[in-house]
């Protein structure tokens, strides 16, 4: 059985899902992202809504989902519509794997509760440090 966690939510622009993408991960709430365009069908104050939402999954752990759940509300604060954030727990995972997402939403005393960002180690890849995401305001500069 795995402690790891897969969360879902959803924003309204991709510029949105990115922010949070990078803010997550930067802050080590969660391992990874993966983000998708999804079309949405629901019924919200007595009216059918088919939209196109952009969809943020984010791998954490069990004892990191509440800062993350946390952060995420906040990051949806000024939306009309209640926060669409669900979490469903991994069953199993690759052992490997699954030491890697631990490792990377770990927080460490000395830099305040986040790590300063790494070089990734999974599996035997090192990727150069212009691969790893800029922050949003110096990408638009």
């Amino acid at each position: 059985m795995s402690e790891l966690v897969l969360v879902f939510t959803h924003f309204p622009e991709r510029e949105q899902v990115l922010h949070a993408a990078r803010k997550m991960i930067r802050s080590h709430l969660a391992a990874s992202t993966q983000i998708a365009p999804t079309e949405k069908i629901y019924y919200w104050h007595g009216q059918w809504r088919e939209v196109t939402k952009w969809t943020l999954a984010l791998m954490t752990t069990k004892a990191r989902y509440p800062a993350l759940e946390a952060a995420l509300r906040a990051l949806h604060a000024d939306e009309e519509e209640p926060p669409p954030i669900y979490a469903a727990p991994c069953s199993g995972a690759l052992p490997v794997y699954a030491d890697w997402v631990r490792d990377k939403v770990l927080e460490s005393e000395s830099a305040g509760g986040v790590r300063p960002p790494q070089v990734l180690n999974f599996p035997d890849s090192n990727p150069p440090a212009s691969m790893l995401p800029e922050d949003d305001e110096a990408a638009r500069k």
